[in-house]
């Protein structure tokens, strides 16, 4: 059996799991909880160093999605998600009506990317827009790339490398 690189095939997955949970979002929380949600997977489940050994008895893909960030003003942005989300939420809330979450995460790997995925949802959708973006731009991956110029990629390993350092438990 092939090993999937990411748990969602498409971000638009996860957009539609998490309108399931509100009714709305704003653009900067819908990016930045994009972003934490991106981060702190990878930290706890994703890409593993060679000769690491998972703390984890899942065999999970290496990425929840897979991303292009960009270093935008008010932090990381997906430019796909920023375009479909500037001319509404319509799309979304639609999405979500349809979308199946007890077929999605029906097996032992899918309850518990969506228990990570509920449990730092929650505490995303409590903190306001800005100090997401405060928080955000507190990360060296973002520093980095937004100081090279605007809408720079944002290396994914450099997110990665900088949360597992960040979250490893000593």
């Amino acid at each position: 059996m092939s090993h999937k690189k990411t748990f969602f095939d498409d971000v638009n997955e996860l957009i539609a799991y998490l309108y399931t949970k509100v009714d709305s979002l704003s653009p900067l929380k819908l990016q930045k909880g994009l972003y934490f949600l991106y981060a702190y997977y990878s930290a706890m489940y994703g890409i593993k160093h060679v000769n690491e050994e998972s703390e984890s008895d899942y065999n999970l893909p290496e990425e929840l999605f897979s991303a292009k960030f960009e270093a935008w003003n008010y932090g990381p942005v997906i430019r796909s998600v920023y375009l479909d989300r500037k001319s509404g939420e319509d799309k979304y809330q639609d999405m979500a009506k349809k979308f199946d979450a007890d077929s999605f995460f029906s097996d032992d790997n899918g309850k518990e990317v969506k228990s990570f995925i509920d449990d730092l949802f929650s505490q995303i959708t409590k903190a306001s827009d800005f100090s997401l973006v405060d928080r955000s731009h507190e990360d060296k991956a973002w520093n980095d790339a937004f100081s090279q110029g605007k809408s720079t990629i944002i290396p994914n390993q450099a997110i990665v490398d900088e949360y597992k350092t960040k979250f490893a438990r000593k």
